[in-house]
């Protein structure tokens, strides 16, 4: 499994936190990878209405983050 791959299997993981309250929207999960690669921000979408998974994984990635900037960093999405 390449690491990009293994980036996405988090995302169909963290996905599947919103089963049953995302309708009409999709499951989607996300992460936010620093350059050394490590996941730094995880997100999924909670509830249709509310912020989607990419918002929830940079707010994550935000508070963890030693500088707050994750301007530099990638983020694999499931959708």
């Amino acid at each position: 499994m390449t690491t990009e791959e293994k980036y996405m299997q988090r995302c169909l993981q963290l996905a599947q936190n919103g089963l049953g309250t995302t309708y009409p929207n999709p499951l989607v999960g996300s992460v936010i990878v620093s350059e050394n690669d490590e996941i730094i921000g995880e997100g999924w979408h909670l509830k249709s209405g509310e912020p989607h998974a990419e918002v929830n994984a940079v707010s994550d990635a935000e508070k963890k983050s030693y500088d707050g900037d994750v301007s530099r960093k990638r983020q694999y999405t499931s959708i």
